[in-house]
């Protein structure tokens, strides 16, 4: 999926004059995705196990405590990607 986005990424820009290589956007796409798949993954299980042992429901706090926290570390991730490459 995320090599999708990088060549989506990749014709958007080539739509709008900006131009560029298919290369870069996609090694982006992908090391974001590797940066921040583990954490958000370790953190939805131990929040579900976690919220389940204590016998309250999941779907109130899995759901938006990992959607806020992944939204923050994906974009961290993204930052970082972005750095080391230095794009």
């Amino acid at each position: 999926m995320h090599v999708l986005f990088g060549i989506f990424a990749f014709i958007v820009a080539y739509g709008t004059g900006l131009g560029g290589d298919p290369i870069p956007l996609v090694l982006v796409a992908l090391g974001s995705n590797l940066v921040s798949f583990p954490f958000i993954s370790l953190l939805s299980l131990i929040t579900a196990t976690q919220t389940f042992k204590r016998g309250l429901d999941p779907d109130n706090f899995v759901i938006p405590l990992v959607t806020s926290v992944s939204d923050l570390y994906a974009t961290l991730g993204l930052v970082a990607v972005l750095m080391v490459l230095a794009i």
